[in-house]
């Protein structure tokens, strides 16, 4: 009987441990209501919408390409619908969110709830949220979607900085809109009642994006204040779903209150991003700021130059799918351009004839930039990602530090894009690219007493808040980056346009549909000779950037000892690219005495790189230095400033000098 009572004992104590076992790793199925795995098929304005309750089954720390692309469709729905006729159409901005209450509608979500911002005409320092919810198993999942487009007035609010004291150091304007849309939630979940366990769903595009990121951060950070968003419900880190569709970067490392942006604390936070996309870097690295959570990159042509090719033909096809125009695709496309000597002396011709001393500055058309440049063969493989990283390197340096920003050039900054965006018909690509060049071609004349109409427009509706020195200071800073790397600020305008439209959201939901399998199978049943496969997205897409100062000579060995990198200096005239592959980029500047390169060079590899001088001086100063830059990777940084330093040198050579040779190891 002892015995029996023995083993009976012994059998229930393994029942249990076996059934402690199921109710860990299973737990939907047996702590509360089973959650359905079945997968709808909707359709919706240009769309088909794949949902299924089984997205929010899993953590949320692991990446789902549905999820994804469901989310991206949620910020693509969260736009305007167009423009309004009039910007005084109180009725039109009263139902701008309706287009996202369908689509939230259409995925079983009910509850819709916009804030007042959502049904007003947007201003400085608006942003519209709106929220929904839906049972899932034995959890409410709330769908919060921040208005992505047609911000109009809202620009101005995207360099609004500030100095980083009433922010915790993060972008002030995204930081204040992100505690509206936490307190949007708060006020959602009183209004319906909500209790217990609950699943946050949020998603955002560009600067929705930044806002979305900012918050799904704060809530991370107070996952355990039960007070923070309300004490009737119970909110995880596993449960905070959080995705981003190239949001610029508001999160900043100098912040005190909360953990370092890079933590495993936010790796419940997706943000893809396509590195060539020019909104992606600012708020600017250079000053702190970053992006809470995990980057993923879309793939570009530098990156996987072997995969490229069918990358791109798969997303063109996914692309046409939504009945966008195939023939409008122009996202590759970077020339790098320059302007001889001759050239800009009819530029300045043709400006002082369209601006007469004492009359309105009419500007020279930009349109007709494109055509007094030539290319520029002293660059091999620069991309988008490369030159408007060094035209903001240089612009950065000109300013010199947030604080300078904040005081000197974010009251300007703020005034021009509030100009320009008050239209409610206005191309965003065409008036950033007038923007830049017609406020630099008045700057100039504005320095010798000749008055422009743009500017006028400035000083007349912003007289209060913008004075000359502002206009003096960001004029310098524009006028200083073209005398440092004039080719790569006239190829950043010349190519503004093809660059804006790897911010255009049709473009990013295609990328995020051609690597979702449901879209791609869905195509190949349709198009059965196609036989097309999911592009994935990368990891990471951080390169070395190595810069020789006194240097026109240099090759790169890989690993392989491949030579990829070859440039062939001279003792006289300027140097040839014999060799770049297309994974590599290499510059080479002249003056009038020295030479300098500049070397980018893909991580996770070992290289061998061999450079000369070949300096016009009897004797100079040579010197180099490596940077990691455009850090996307915690692993590959010495310390939390978001760079990490490689070999530099140092030295007063003699004409001709020796080849120098270092070893860079950037695997991690």
């Amino acid at each position: 009987m002892r015995l029996f009572s023995l083993k009976k004992i012994i059998v229930t104590i393994m029942f249990s441990f076996v059934l402690a076992i199921l109710l860990i790793t299973a737990p939907h199925v047996f702590a509360g209501e089973e959650i359905s795995t079945e997968v709808h098929k909707y359709r919706y304005e240009t769309d088909d919408i794949y949902y299924s309750d089984a997205y929010f089954a899993h953590s949320a720390t692991n990446y789902d390409a549905h999820l994804a692309t469901l989310s991206i469709l949620m910020t693509k729905y969260s736009m305007n619908p167009g423009d309004p006729d009039d910007k005084n159409d109180t009725k039109w901005y009263n139902e701008q969110s309706n287009r996202v209450k369908g689509f939230f509608e259409k995925i079983g979500f009910d509850s819709f709830l916009p804030n007042d911002d959502y049904k007003s005409q947007p201003g400085f320092d608006t942003i519209g949220v709106a929220a929904a919810k839906k049972t899932v198993g034995d959890y409410t999942v709330i769908g919060v979607a921040v208005r992505s487009g047609g911000y109009f007035r809202e620009w101005s609010n995207n360099v609004y900085l500030g100095d980083g004291s009433q922010s915790d150091y993060m972008h002030e304007g995204w930081y204040n809109a992100a505690n509206k849309l936490i307190s949007h939630l708060k006020k959602f979940i009183d209004q319906n009642g909500i209790n217990g366990k609950i699943k946050l769903w949020m998603s955002g595009f560009s600067r929705g994006g930044a806002v979305t990121n900012l918050a799904a951060g704060l809530i991370d950070n107070h996952l355990n204040d039960s007070t923070y968003i309300s004490n009737k419900i119970t909110l995880t880190h596993d449960d905070l779903y959080a995705y981003t569709f190239e949001a610029p970067q508001g999160a900043n490392l100098d912040s005190k209150t909360v953990k370092y942006p890079h933590d495993e604390l936010y790796n419940n936070i997706y943000n893809v991003v396509n590195p060539n996309d020019l909104v992606t870097k600012v708020a600017m690295k250079n000053f702190g700021f970053t992006r809470f959570g995990i980057d993923k990159f879309i793939t570009t042509k530098f990156y996987d130059p072997d995969n490229f090719n069918n990358n791109r033909d798969v997303l063109k096809k996914i692309y046409s799918e939504s009945h966008n125009d195939i023939n409008k695709f122009n996202v590759d496309k970077f020339d790098m351009k320059g302007i001889t000597g001759e050239k800009i002396a009819g530029i300045l011709g043709a400006t002082v004839v369209s601006g007469p001393i004492g009359g309105a500055l009419t500007g020279l058309a930009i349109e007709k930039l494109s055509g007094i440049v030539s290319a520029d063969n002293r660059k091999a493989n620069y991309d988008a990602n490369i030159v408007v990283s060094l035209a903001i390197d240089e612009l950065c340096s000109s300013i010199g530090n947030r604080t300078n920003y904040a005081m000197y050039y974010q009251p300007l900054m703020k005034s021009l894009l509030f100009a320009i965006m008050s239209d409610t018909k206005v191309d965003e690509a065409s008036a950033m690219t007038n923007l830049i060049y017609n406020f630099l071609i008045e700057s100039m004349l504005n320095r010798y007493g000749i008055s422009g109409s743009f500017l006028s427009k400035v000083y007349k509706d912003y007289d209060s808040e913008v004075s000359g020195k502002n206009l003096i200071f960001l004029a310098s800073a524009l006028i200083n980056a073209f005398i440092e790397k004039p080719n790569e600020m006239i190829s950043l305008i010349v190519n503004l346009s093809s660059i804006f439209q790897n911010h255009d959201t049709e473009l990013n939901a295609a990328h995020l549909k051609s690597q979702d399998d449901y879209y791609i199978n869905a195509y190949n049943e349709k198009h059965p000779d196609a036989k097309i496969s999911v592009v994935p997205l990368r990891d990471n897409a951080d390169l070395v950037r190595i810069a020789l100062y006194g240097y026109n000579s240099v090759q790169v060995e890989d690993e392989a000892k491949k030579t990829v990198v070859d440039v062939d200096g001279h003792v006289f005239g300027r140097s040839d690219i014999k060799k770049c592959d297309p994974k590599f980029a290499t510059g080479y500047y002249s003056y009038i005495t020295e030479e300098k390169m500049e070397l980018y060079l893909p991580v996770n590899n070992k290289y061998k790189v061999s450079f000369k001088s070949y300096s016009k001086k009897l004797r100079h100063l040579v010197q180099y230095n490596t940077l990691i830059q455009y850090i996307t990777a915690q692993k590959y940084t010495a310390t939390n400033d978001g760079s990490s330093t490689l070999p530099s040198g140092s030295d007063h050579v003699w004409f001709n000098s020796d080849r120098k040779t270092i070893q860079i190891n950037v695997k991690p």
